[in-house]
């Protein structure tokens, strides 16, 4: 955990100094994710594809890093129970790698997720 905590200080100092470096997001997000921090994960993961959407018309000039920022927010999501927003990234994920498997599996169990959460709210 603490080394975490170290790599979310290093990534934060290094982006004070060049925000322009779009990996310290992805990489900052996934060390916010390890220690549960889902909603700093969440807001490293937007800005680095609002960053994309703006400065690069859209994804695919940056797809692989897109890509890991969908999935990290789509994990980030899942931790603040909003399965619905983390279904929405990981089709967007899909878009930008259809070949990738493990996404099509994180797709439909988090379907399932949402289904389970309906029945509950149904009981409820």
């Amino acid at each position: 955990l603490g080394l975490y905590k170290s790599a979310i200080k290093k990534y934060s100092d290094a982006l004070n100094l060049r925000k322009d470096i779009l990996p310290l997001y992805s990489n900052w997000a996934l060390a916010r994710n390890k220690i549960e921090d889902w909603q700093g994960s969440y807001d490293d993961c937007t800005r680095l594809l609002e960053y994309c959407e703006v400065f690069e018309d859209g994804f695919l000039k940056s797809r692989d890093l897109c890509f890991k920022a969908l999935s990290r927010r789509a994990v980030a999501s899942w931790g603040l129970w909003n399965y619905e927003l983390a279904l929405k990234d990981l089709a967007q994920a899909e878009e930008l790698f259809p070949e990738e498997q493990e996404i099509k599996t994180l797709i439909q169990v988090t379907k399932e997720d949402i289904e389970m959460e309906n029945r509950v709210q149904k009981i409820i």
